[in-house]
């Protein structure tokens, strides 16, 4: 997924903010700019392949989300990949067996802690992209 890619890769690009001695600094604020949130709120809900789309305010939350963890610490390339993986399987997972879906949320979480993010954030994120599967996956129920 192109813009899963994109939007991760300009994250571990980005500058880190620091306070003016150098040392970083503590911020809820990403280097994402709120226009290419917004487009890649727009792209994950042209990725879903089937019929049923994820809703904005879910999609919302879990870009907002996983912005603000990435923010935290820079992701290898290998992780950016698997993590865009991750994301494209669960907006794709309307016929994916309960425990593959399970196994890929675990396994994006697992790419952000691994690679730097704070529990929480990792966890939050996973918590959002399962809420964006299970709306992909509530016609088949």
């Amino acid at each position: 997924m192109p813009s899963a890619c994109s939007l991760i890769t300009h994250l571990a690009r980005a500058p880190k903010p620091t306070r003016s001695s150098g040392a970083p600094r503590n911020s809820a604020t990403s280097p994402v700019a709120p226009e290419q949130k917004t487009q890649f709120i727009k792209d994950i809900a042209v990725a879903v392949r089937g019929a049923t789309k994820p809703s904005l305010p879910t999609v919302a939350k879990f870009v907002n989300e996983l912005t603000a963890a990435l923010a935290e610490k820079a992701l290898g390339t290998a992780e950016q990949a698997r993590l865009a993986q991750d994301i494209e399987a669960v907006l794709n997972s309307a016929a994916m067996p309960v425990i593959q879906f399970d196994a890929v949320i675990g396994d994006a979480q697992a790419i952000l802690q691994v690679g730097g993010a704070k529990r929480a954030a990792a966890v939050a994120v996973a918590n959002d992209l399962r809420a964006v599967g299970q709306e992909v996956r509530r016609a088949t129920r």
